[in-house]
This record gives structure tokens, sequence and C-alpha cells, in this order.
């Protein structure tokens, strides 16, 4: 229950407070009290918390006496100085009178509190109103709709990483950055969401964003790791005739061939030893070779490992 009082003594901009509140206010439960002078407004902050007072600075300090222009201020300092008075959560003085305004601004500033030109001719008065208002509406419950199926997405890629670990399943590296950018969109919108849960202290939010956080992260890191090291095929061989030992690479010209619609192999020679890197996270690769004296040759390679392969090249 969001209480608010209202201390006017003009009935006219009292109704347009009231119906500017219950606008705001609409679904919430709320309790607007009224009081026109200081005196009146004090007791019903005797009796009741307010969780806001909005307080014209020009007041009578009885019902029947004359507005005063330093009755905002007495009632600022009833609220700050006498015990039996519970003091609003949150107060804003609005006036039509910008000397009165002015003067009391200090003052209200000492205590915590904001002074508001109020005006039929404008809307502005509304603006820090408005501000409180939202700051007292109790937030919606937090609902599983969206939550579910984005739990269920990031169940799936601690599945996939689960695979990855424990068999010698390979997903290529485009693939699996699609999948964790994909999921690290809809993850996060989720996170965000369940942040609110966490500050509410609800612990299946905090679980939730712990758990999609760790997910995308760790695939994240694995597949950086794969798209720069264990995870991309390349095999090292070295070339020997059945009569020599060891060739010099560097004496041959080595020609991928294209199989099918994966791209062509990558081939490098250094320290006469041949590199290949397999196209597509492929594990085979087919390439020509020609040598001195119209030598032919084609290779069927087959990526192994952490291990340099022995290759006969046969006349």
């Amino acid at each position: 229950m969001i209480n608010i009082l209202i201390v006017d003594d003009s009935k006219r901009k009292s109704k347009s407070i009231v119906d500017f509140v219950k606008g705001i206010l609409a679904g919430s439960e709320y309790n607007i009290d009224l009081a026109m002078s200081v005196n009146t407004a004090s007791k019903k902050c005797t009796d009741t918390s307010y969780d806001l007072v909005v307080l014209d600075l020009l007041l009578p300090i009885n019902e029947n006496s004359n507005p005063e222009k330093t009755g905002g201020l007495r009632f600022l300092n009833n609220i700050n100085n006498r015990k039996e008075i519970k003091q609003p959560k949150n107060l804003i003085g609005l006036t039509s009178f910008e000397d009165i305004a002015s003067t009391l601004t200090e003052d209200f500033h000492k205590s915590g509190y904001i002074i508001s030109n109020y005006s039929t001719d404008s809307e502005n008065w509304k603006n820090p109103l408005q501000s409180i208002l939202c700051r007292l509406t109790p937030r919606p419950p937090q609902h599983w709709s969206f939550q579910i199926p984005t739990l269920a997405l990031t169940l799936l890629i601690i599945a996939i990483l689960a695979l990855e670990l424990t068999t010698n399943i390979t997903i290529t590296p485009t693939a699996r950055m699609l999948i964790y950018l994909f999921s690290s969109l809809v993850v996060g919108l989720s996170v965000g969401e369940s942040s609110k849960s966490f500050f509410r202290f609800k612990l299946k939010g905090f679980l939730f964003s712990t758990t999609s956080t760790a997910a995308v992260t760790l695939g994240t890191l694995l597949t950086l790791n794969s798209i720069s090291t264990n995870n991309i095929p390349i095999g090292v061989f070295i070339l020997k005739t059945e009569d020599t030992p060891t060739l010099a690479a560097s004496d041959y010209e080595f020609v991928p061939k294209i199989q099918g619609s994966a791209n062509r192999s990558e081939v490098f020679i250094s320290d006469n030893q041949l590199i290949v890197v397999f196209p597509n996270h492929q594990e085979h690769a087919r390439i020509e070779v020609f040598g001195p004296d119209g030598f032919k040759h084609e290779l069927n390679l087959k990526y192994t490992p952490n291990r340099i392969q022995t290759i006969t090249l046969n006349d």
C-alpha cells in the first residue's frame, strides 16, 4: 500500500495533483489523504507513515486562518523536530510562487527534499513528481515465461560443451561461433531480467544468471582456443622414397586438389617438412606432387593429431 498525503488549501490544485497521481499509480494499491493546513497535515503524519507528501508552500497554519508564506517551512520544521510526527519517505514542495520557492529551496535541500514550480500553463511540475511515484510503484513479479526457453537453450549449450570435452566430436569454429553469438544475445537478455531477481534476493534468478553466463563464457573461450590452436587440423609430413630416407621438400611442387564442395587445402614448406592445413575441419586432403625429371605423384593424406607422419613417394 502506497500512502500519499497532499497538503494544499486550493481544491482545484489538489484535484489536478490527485488526478495525476491516480493516473501514475493505476493498477497499484494506494491511499491518498488530503490536508488544507499545517496543523492538519502534522496530525495526519502523526497517525500515518506516508511514502510521499506533496506540500504547498503558501499554507494556513489552521483551517480557518489565512495562508502564510512560511506555512510550508513550518510543516518542514514540524516533521524534522517533533518526535511524534512520522517523517515521510519522500516530500516535494509544489508552489506557484517563484519567490517563495527560491527562499525555501535551501532549507528543503538540507532535509533531502525538493521544490518544484507549479503552473496550470505547463506540465513540467509533473516530471519530478512522476519520478518519485515510479520509484514507489512495486515492480511486477518475475515471470518464467521468457526464461524457460532460454534455460533450455542454456542446457543445450552445456550439452554441446560436454560432448566436445568428453568425446572426439568436433564442431567447426564457424558453427561454434555462430552458436555462441546467437546464444549470448538471447541469454544476455534473460540474464538482465534475472539480475533483477538477484537484487531482490530471489535465488532462482541468481542461479539462472550464473548458469547462463558461465555457459556462454566457457563456450566463447573454447571457440577462441579452437580457432587459434588445437582444433584446427594441421598435419606435418616428412617425404621419402624407397631409396632416400629424407627428401628436400623444397625441390618439389605441391598442388592441393579441391574435394567436392570443400575448400582447397593450404600447403607450406618448412625445414624439409610438408605442412598441410586441412580444409573446413576435414581429416583428409588430396595433393598432387610434381618433382624433377617429370616426377608426378598424388598424395592422399589423413590428419593425425600430435604426430609427424612419414610419406613414401613412388615413381
